[in-house]
């Protein structure tokens, strides 16, 4: 999973706020693997609607935020058309 830093970033250095002594690999790759699969089951929800029950609502309103969230934590959304569209279109509504 890739990460980038800049404008997106929620708050900088905030990947730091584990201190390094408690840091643990396993678990990282572990929660990267759980952020996949749930971004999965978002992308596949998406398939062919342009918002999460149909016309924007309320669901959408709240799950944009976590994932503008997760984005800006530097997670790439390339993987998951449909999120990445949804995202682009969700703030226009």
């Amino acid at each position: 999973m890739s990460r980038r830093r800049g404008r997106h970033a929620v708050v900088e250095g905030s990947r730091d706020w584990v201190p390094a002594e408690q840091r643990s690999v396993a678990a990282r790759e572990k929660a990267e693997g759980d952020l996949v699969a749930c971004l999965g089951i978002l992308d596949r929800a998406l398939e062919g609607k342009s918002f999460l029950l149909g016309g924007y609502g309320l669901a959408d309103t709240h799950v944009q935020g976590f994932v503008g969230w997760i984005e800006g934590m530097g997670v790439d959304l390339a993987p998951f058309v449909n999120v990445r569209q949804w995202a682009a279109r969700a703030p226009e509504r």
